[in-house]
């Protein structure tokens, strides 16, 4: 409990400064409805889900190590919020696992479309494996994952179907 308030409140303090420095591309060209891990180059891996081909990402999580942060966004979200500067991401998933990311709305320069953005340091192994003890069991409960910005809500499927992706993802960004 005590490591979810302290990954908490470092998500509370990069709400208010240094978001929106590195974000991942919006979704590309060939990307496959699901759930998939890309990687670019060796230092930063993304896990992220389309609900259909070449679609937006409807969540993306991001370990950029070369730059020592960790990513949370949210594409294509008219439907879901109106601009405004502040929001908190919510997920929920089966057991009871929890995370809230707060973060930016913002709208993406390349489509147009409001965008979620939230990014958190993760300099020292402790910051990975405190963030890696709110986001593992997420990422691992079977049933589907809620996505909801205040009132409204997407459900996504669960990660499944990929064990060995989504460990490499875990033992990437959040170590042992």
């Amino acid at each position: 409990m005590m490591q979810r308030k302290r990954w908490m409140a470092a998500a509370a303090a990069m709400a208010g400064i240094g978001l929106g420095l590195v974000r991942p591309a919006a979704a590309a060209d060939g990307d496959f409805a699901g759930w998939h891990l890309r990687a670019d180059g060796d230092d930063r891996l993304m896990l992220y889900y389309a609900a259909k081909d070449d679609g937006p990402r409807l969540v993306a999580f991001a370990c950029m190590r070369d730059i020592a942060t960790f990513g949370v966004y949210s594409e294509d979200l008219a439907d879901i919020l109106g601009p405004r500067d502040k929001a908190v991401m919510h997920l929920t998933g089966g057991g009871g696992s929890k995370f809230n990311a707060p973060g930016l709305v913002i709208v993406d320069e390349t489509t147009g479309s409001l965008s979620f953005t939230a990014e958190v340091p993760i300099a020292n192994p402790t910051a990975r494996a405190e963030l890696g003890a709110v986001l593992r069991p997420l990422l691992k409960a079977k049933g589907s994952i809620g996505l909801s910005f205040g009132r409204t809500t997407r459900q996504l499927p669960a990660v499944t179907g990929m064990p060995d992706p989504l460990r490499r993802f875990g033992l990437f960004c959040f170590g042992g």
